[in-house]
């Protein structure tokens, strides 16, 4: 479960910002590499993120760029923004999701509480 969330949420953010832009593979690749170390709570600085991807920096800032953002810490900065509001959106989710369970246990624990006496 835990696993298909991870996945959702990498492919929701990565359709955000690739959409309706021609991105070629190696920016994808990077794009999808950022996205999943935020998602692991790991902010990368420009020149390790380019080491691991074995990439230049001005490779990274050419796509930060090529996305609409100044630089490689305004695209960090928006991502963590991003990543942060799907968080809050999906806690909204499962909490309307489990909501109607709550209410029916403290519906039965009254009933039950009511027909014992207390």
């Amino acid at each position: 479960m835990r696993n298909d969330y991870f996945v959702k949420s990498i492919d929701h953010l990565f359709f955000d910002y690739s959409s309706e832009r021609h991105l070629t593979n190696t920016e994808k690749e990077i794009l999808l590499f950022l996205i999943r170390k935020k998602l692991e709570n790991q902010t990368l600085s420009i020149r390790l993120a380019a080491n691991e991807l074995f990439v230049s920096t001005t490779t990274i800032i050419r796509l930060c760029k090529k996305l609409g953002f100044s630089g490689y810490s305004e695209f960090i900065y928006h991502l963590n923004l991003k990543a942060s509001k799907l968080v809050e959106d999906d806690a909204e989710y499962i909490e309307d999701i489990h909501q109607p369970l709550i209410e029916a246990v403290e519906t039965l624990y009254l009933k039950a509480l009511i027909y014992q006496g207390f």
